[in-house]
């Protein structure tokens, strides 16, 4: 009797050896059925190109994304929390060309793309380890991209030893030789000790980061917004409240537009040239609403109001043909040391000095 026999191609008998993980979604957490139990076991799992649902709860545990992922959190019931801590034994520092060579970070993207959605970062920690270095909610660091969506980051002001630690909401760096690019927007930054944003690439004079950085609301610390290096791209309709500085534009060729900026000691603070800032909303700052610190930069349709100083020029003759348009109501000094020559035709309100000159 002949017995017929079926060969089977290797790949098919590897189906029934083995079922693959494809890229999929995939869940973290206590509402879903077979889920991974952390987000960094999820993550060293899955392949790239997947999306991780992570369900409401807390997560003691420092990520590390290194493969394009989409991460999200998600509702279960009455909650929508998924809210990552500091663990256990703390934080392993990380490389920055931002923080003094050395940070850490509570969540780290190395790849991209990488998006990050409606999750909370907080940085208490839920033990005694507070880091005595600069640390990080959310940081993406040289050579990675994608976007932050609609995060919480609060509390990265931990205190070790009696003394606050230097702490920031969201960092996008990029120091290597091909451009990234990065999205912050429709997040709430709040409770940090140092900066809420920070945008920097670390080519002096090759911009390797473009940003955008778009409605969000960034609330404590230093410093709300910061520009840095030669980071280029657009920060726009964002609310900022205290601070010494709402936005810190240290990189050029950054444009600042629309945003709304509330008690802090500068509203918009320039240090870098060809920064353009159209059409922003100052109010009740403690200094000056704008400070020019740089040239040829533009500074047009702003209004001001309920300051001590509208525009501080420095004497700055550079910028100041490029300052018009703006309307100044109710401060002490509209424009302050202002360089003979200038030009620019502003538009004043309750003001009792229109300007004062250089010494």
């Amino acid at each position: 009797m002949r017995r017929s026999y079926v060969v089977l191609p290797a790949f098919v008998l590897a189906l029934f050896v083995a079922q693959p993980l494809f890229a999929a979604t995939y869940y973290v957490g206590s509402c879903k059925k077979g889920a991974f139990n952390t987000i960094s076991d999820a993550i060293a799992t899955v392949p790239a190109g997947s999306t991780i649902n992570i369900c409401p709860g807390n997560y003691p545990e420092q990520v590390v994304i290194s493969k394009a992922l989409n991460l999200h959190g998600i509702c279960s019931g009455n909650s929508c929390q998924a809210t990552v801590y500091i663990p256990s034994g703390g934080l392993v520092t990380t490389s920055s060309i931002t923080y003094y060579g050395t940070t850490a970070a509570q969540i780290q993207v190395t790849a991209g793309p990488v998006n990050i959605s409606s999750i909370t970062v907080n940085g208490q920690a839920l033990g005694s380890d507070c880091p005595s270095y600069p640390y990080i909610g959310v940081f993406y660091s040289s050579g990675s991209s994608g976007t932050v969506s609609n995060v919480e980051t609060l509390y990265q002001w931990c205190q070790p030893f009696g003394r606050q630690s230097q702490g920031i909401g969201i960092v996008a760096e990029n120091g290597t030789g091909v451009t990234q690019s990065v999205t912050i927007e429709n997040s709430n930054i709040n409770d940090f000790s140092d900066a809420g944003i920070v945008v920097n690439s670390g080519q002096e004079f090759s911009p390797s980061l473009t940003f955008v950085v778009r409605n969000n609301w960034v609330t404590g610390g230093n410093y709300g917004i910061m520009s840095l290096g030669s980071a280029q791209g657009i920060i726009s309709g964002n609310v900022t409240q205290l601070g010494l500085a709402g936005v810190y534009a240290g990189a050029p060729n950054v444009t600042v537009l629309g945003n709304t900026l509330l008690s802090g000691s500068i509203g918009i603070e320039i240090y870098s040239p060809a920064v353009t800032v159209s059409s922003n909303r100052i109010f009740n700052n403690f200094q000056a609403g704008i400070s020019l610190q740089s040239t040829n930069d533009t500074v047009q349709n702003n209004t001001i109001m309920q300051v001590p100083i509208g525009i501080e020029f420095n004497c700055n003759a550079q910028t100041s043909g490029n300052v018009t348009g703006n309307i100044i109501n109710g401060v002490s000094t509209g424009l302050g040391m202002v360089p003979s020559g200038f030009a620019g035709v502003n538009k004043f309100f309750g003001v009792a000095n229109v300007s004062t000159g250089c010494p």
